[in-house]
């Protein structure tokens, strides 16, 4: 379809207009020869000639091209149509019986329309429904250890008034990123990856093993939990704080405060030497060893060195309360290490 301005159809209504004075003439011209025609046919003729003029009426057309100019100037773009809604405008399909109907009882179009909303809030409620059991599904992954990182200590009371004190682990989200079996790495174990880290401080294999765990990035703790196989299990699944509960009894390991280079006094309690003016061994060591016979100091000895940072573990550490919401689990007594260090959590048999 062409796009004419408001000169053009100007133009075009007037080489019409001549063009239909030109075929009256040659009209009349060949009917003197004939005999005159009847008022049926000039009805007849005359019915084509009122239809062409309504259809080249300039007020129309000049309305219809300032009404085109006008969206365009609002928009400024130019509206694209599919050519196939231009090519006429399609019928009402509804048949003259369904329209009485409606008009007659409009109690009961009134109840299919209240209807109708109720039908398609119980839609909602069911694809809601329906895609929370889903994530349950994925999401409800229990193993029987956890990792979280250590807070701080409180206080709580129990049942019968008891004043606990306690450790806050905050529980940080995990998610499966491999499944180790018996076949493959010769033992079963879960891989879980934790706390996102940016990728230029990851190595590109770390960031390529995480990508089907869903890890935009790379992950700063990759940790395993030594256990069976749970059913369905998937990677990337996330695992559930709920894997712990009240009551339950675990073993609690972590990196203790590191101290640095320590002598004998603070790393093994040795009560020193005389504090006297002149004895000059206030802190020392003392005697390591034999004379000539050994001729060599026995291993074990404890001397200065290295004091702290070392893998401590606490067996059968109750788990006082645990909170999903806030992602907090509280466990009886202290917990080696400093604040916002790692700590793993396995569950023992009671």
């Amino acid at each position: 379809y062409k796009s004419y301005s408001v000169e053009e159809l100007e133009k075009e209504i007037k080489k019409r207009e001549t063009d239909e004075q030109a075929r009256g003439k040659s009209a009349e011209l060949k009917t003197e020869d004939k005999k005159a025609p009847d008022s049926s046919s000039l009805q007849s003729s005359q019915k084509p000639e009122s239809k062409r003029e309504s259809v080249v009426d300039k007020s129309l057309l000049s309305g219809k091209a300032q009404g085109a100019e006008s969206d365009q100037s609002q928009t400024g773009e130019k509206k694209s149509e599919d050519p196939r809604k231009k090519i006429s405008p399609q019928p009402d399909t509804k048949p003259s019986s369904q329209a009485s109907k409606e008009n007659k009882n409009p109690a009961e179009q009134q109840k299919q329309n209240a209807e109708k909303p109720k039908d398609q809030e119980q839609q909602d409620q069911n694809k809601d429904q329906k895609v929370k059991s889903v994530q349950k599904k994925e999401q409800a992954i229990q193993l029987n250890g956890l990792f979280a990182f250590k807070m701080s200590m409180t206080g709580l009371y129990d049942e019968k008034g008891r004043h606990l004190p306690v450790t806050a682990l905050k529980y940080e989200p995990c998610f499966v990123s491999q499944i180790k079996t018996e076949k493959k790495e010769s033992y079963n174990a879960v891989q879980l990856a934790f706390k996102p880290q940016k990728n230029k401080r990851c190595s590109k294999a770390l960031i390529r093993h995480l990508t089907p765990a869903g890890f935009k990035e790379g992950a700063r703790y990759v940790k395993e939990v030594r256990q069976n196989l749970p059913e369905n299990i998937k990677i990337g699944q996330k695992v559930s704080i709920e894997s712990l509960k009240k009551g339950d009894l675990v073993k609690i390991s972590s990196l203790s405060k590191g101290r640095g280079f320590s002598g004998v006094m603070k790393r093994w309690n040795f009560a020193g030497g005389k504090a006297s003016h002149g004895s000059k061994s206030h802190r020392r060591t003392g005697s390591i060893g034999q004379h000539t016979e050994p001729a060599r100091v026995f291993p074990g000895r404890k001397m200065p060195g290295q004091y702290g940072f070392k893998k401590i573990s606490r067996l059968k550490v109750p788990v006082v309360d645990v909170l999903p919401e806030e992602g907090i689990i509280f466990v009886k007594g202290s917990v080696p290490g400093a604040r916002n260090s790692l700590v793993s959590l396995q569950k023992m048999p009671s």
